[in-house]
């Protein structure tokens, strides 16, 4: 009997979070009681009411699809279709401005 080990190399980032999410770096979207601030390709800011303080900030991944927000307590996840983006639920609104 032969045993046969195959050595895979592991997954990298590419590999498992999609390259490019396209229309969501440098854009901010209204949700009900708070603002996202998708920064760069794979950091976010959430903001208050306001828009001035920021409460939390963290990082995002998109795969197939749905996106996950990975914050200091909490992952907050939804979907992202190239133009439409819901987080918990709630579908956001894309504002002209980010928050400074």
């Amino acid at each position: 009997m032969t045993l046969v080990v195959a050595m895979v190399a592991p997954a990298c980032r590419d590999d498992i979070i999609d390259s490019a999410p396209a229309g969501l770096p440098g854009t901010t979207w209204e949700f009900d009681d708070f603002y996202v601030t998708f920064v760069s390709n794979f950091e976010v800011k959430i903001h208050g009411d306001d828009k001035q303080d920021v409460l939390a900030e963290g990082t995002y991944s998109i795969v197939d699809g749905f996106i996950e927000i990975a914050l200091d307590d909490r992952v907050r996840a939804g979907s992202w279709d190239g133009e439409r983006l819901m987080v918990d639920g709630m579908v956001g609104r894309l504002k002209a401005t980010a928050p400074e």
